[in-house]
């Protein structure tokens, strides 16, 4: 009871931070964060603060995306005197290490400073390809570093957005951006892990960062100061959460970090369960495994006060990576199947509720998504199991704690055009996004900066989302024709959801607005035309409430189209894809089984919650969710 009652006093906390923080201190869009300024009252321009930088960018059998992370690494714009990009190719695939290789040495050859490294042995791997690459004697003048996984695309103003923030702060020594997700709608899968990624930015980076000034490090998208890295230790292989490992000594060691959620990079989410349930694996094992390699020197750390103790150990660790995860699968899975077998057992309401409020409180920061508030719910109860199980094999050092798997890439960020960060419209140059559609090498055709890829099979409403187009920006088809806009076109906001593609012509329009070429979409909606008309009919909220109605709407399929997909041909075709988890079909007839004892006993409540469950792990184990 006492747990519970901490835990759910830490959460509200974090979600009035979180509140708090929206009204008081409103993100500002635009803002480059740049030092190079003018003063306000003089006519001397500050000088701009430019140290040397290394950009560290590690892979193993990255094929699907090694091209664009070394494209916008060697495209940031930096002093070329002051920047050294380092590729830390750890594949033990023979052409994917001259793939890589054939691409640094065409971005050497036009005049980028980057080096290419890779080691015979993986050993410590990420830890130790990103430990080998400091030892190299040539990044050794290089104050900074930032960091940046294979698939993370980076704005070219990153560095001048975040390394500025470094400037008279002697004890700062991380500078966090946000993830962007390139694939946020691909499938139900994804759609989910944006709602717990928005939880993790928005509400414990971000709220962490304003009251606290100590978060974890995510492993990418971030810039540390080489002088902390290397007095906390460096980078140890000792976790799979190497990341986490790192920020927990550089915080005992007296060093700040900040976060910066208006700074963001787009990425790519796991878009299959077996990946994503490998990612959480390493993601809740290292954790785990970190806290019990580090709690003692924590109580006795002189550098951290009573409340840094009490806010490390008890809620970053404790509350918030093990009690919940726990606690919800003894709940879902053991304790509520027994309440309904064994006719004596009862469970207090009042411990279900708070199972709910849970997951519910991490919907919050992602409200736009309220039709998959439910949904998300059964979701995260068949994730409790193997969050629950990753815990365990970390608290007790187990051979699987161990286990350090690349999570599996699709090279989806290449395709697509909608890229979402938690919710908040981020596409362009503007926000620290890249606008940048496809991987350009520089031995390949090459394409304006300001190319932009519109497929004709995209969904109609990646429009609303489409970065603001130029005077002569060159659009593409996915047939490979491609036209020029003639007049400005602007992007839509809060005030007029319309798109005014000025010269564009009827074909182009069909490709950016259509799923297909036999079906139109209108400028307008219903509601934005009766707006129009009269702008008193409809109340602010009443008019956005009615267009993200509408906007759901027009994402369903028509009766034809769905009567002309469902075939017995292409039933079998898609079953013939699926990996079938048996652990989650295991538990899902377990739960099936408990929910028909209890309706055939009369307990109804709890049959309802176990029937949600046992679809959950149903659709889980049929590898559904990831289509």
């Amino acid at each position: 009871m006492f747990a519970f009652i901490v835990q759910s006093i830490d959460k509200l906390l974090l979600i009035t931070g979180y509140f708090y923080i929206s009204w008081k201190q409103p993100t500002k869009e635009g803002d480059s964060g740049s030092l190079a300024v003018g003063d306000c009252g003089g006519n001397e321009e500050k000088p701009a603060f430019e140290p040397v930088v290394l950009v560290q960018i590690p892979m193993r059998n990255e094929r699907e995306c090694y091209k664009r992370g070394i494209m916008a690494a060697c495209r940031l714009d930096w002093p070329q005197d002051k920047l050294v990009v380092q590729v830390l190719d750890d594949s033990d695939d023979p052409d994917m290490q001259q793939l890589v290789r054939d691409e640094v040495d065409a971005w050497r050859a036009v005049g980028a400073p980057i080096r290419y490294t890779h080691r015979t042995a993986r050993t410590g791997f990420k830890a130790g390809a990103l430990a080998h690459g400091m030892q190299d004697p040539a990044i050794q003048h290089c104050e900074y570093v930032a960091i940046f996984d294979a698939d993370f695309v980076p704005a070219k103003d990153f560095l001048r957005r975040t390394v500025p923030k470094f400037e008279g702060q002697p004890k700062l020594a991380l500078v966090q951006a946000r993830w962007a997700f390139a694939n946020a709608q691909q499938n139900l899968l994804t759609r989910f892990q944006v709602i717990s990624m928005s939880y993790h930015f928005e509400v414990e980076q971000q709220v962490q960062n304003h009251f606290n000034a100590f978060f974890g490090f995510n492993g990418t998208a971030g810039v540390w100061r080489v002088q902390a890295l290397r007095e906390a230790g460096g980078w140890l292989a000792r976790t799979t959460t190497e990341d986490m490992d790192l920020a927990v000594r550089a915080h005992m060691k007296g060093w700040n970090f900040t976060y910066l959620n208006d700074v963001t990079v787009p990425s790519e989410l796991p878009c299959t369960y077996k990946a994503y349930c490998k990612q959480q694996q390493r993601w809740h094992a290292g954790p785990a495994r970190l806290f019990m390699l580090t709690w003692h020197r924590s109580l006795t750390c002189p550098t951290l006060s009573a409340y840094q103790k009490f806010n490390l150990l008890v809620c970053f660790f404790w509350f918030r990576r093990f009690v919940l995860p726990v606690t919800g699968f003894l709940l879902y899975c053991i304790i509520m199947p027994l309440a309904v077998l064994l006719p004596e057992a009862s469970l207090p309401l009042w411990f279900l509720a708070y199972m709910q409020t849970q997951a519910i409180l991490h919907w919050l920061p992602h409200r736009g998504s309220w039709c998959l508030l439910f949904p998300y719910y059964a979701f995260e109860n068949v994730m409790y199991r193997v969050k629950a199980q990753a815990i365990f094999s970390g608290l007790f050092n187990l051979r699987s704690a161990h286990v350090w798997v690349v999570t599996a890439k699709t090279g989806i960020d290449a395709k697509t055009e909608n890229i979402q960060s938690g919710g908040s419209k981020c596409v362009g140059k503007e926000g620290g996004v890249a606008n940048d559609a496809e991987p350009v090498s520089p031995v390949s055709e090459g394409s304006s900066d300001d190319a932009f890829v519109a497929h004709a099979s995209m969904d109609p409403l990646i429009a609303y989302d489409l970065p603001e187009l130029r005077v002569g920006l060159k659009v593409r088809t996915a047939h490979g024709r491609g036209e020029e806009t003639s007049g400005h076109c602007t992007g839509l906001d809060s005030s007029a959801k319309r798109r005014d593609f000025g010269h564009v012509s009827s074909p182009m329009k069909r490709g950016l607005w259509s799923p297909s070429a036999g079906r139109r979409l209108s400028l307008l909606t219903p509601t934005e035309e009766r707006a129009e008309r009269d702008p008193s009919l409809l109340t602010s909220f009443e008019a956005g409430a009615a267009w993200r109605l509408e906007r759901t709407l027009y994402r369903l399929p028509s009766l034809r189209e769905v009567w002309e997909k469902v075939t017995w041909a292409n039933v079998r075709g898609f079953m013939a894809v699926r990996t079938l988890h048996v652990p989650e079909l295991g538990w899902a007839a377990f739960v099936f089984g408990a929910m028909t004892y209890g309706i055939s006993a009369g307990r109804y409540g709890l049959s309802v919650y176990l029937g949600m469950q046992g679809l959950g792990y149903l659709i889980a184990g049929l590898d559904l969710m990831g289509y």
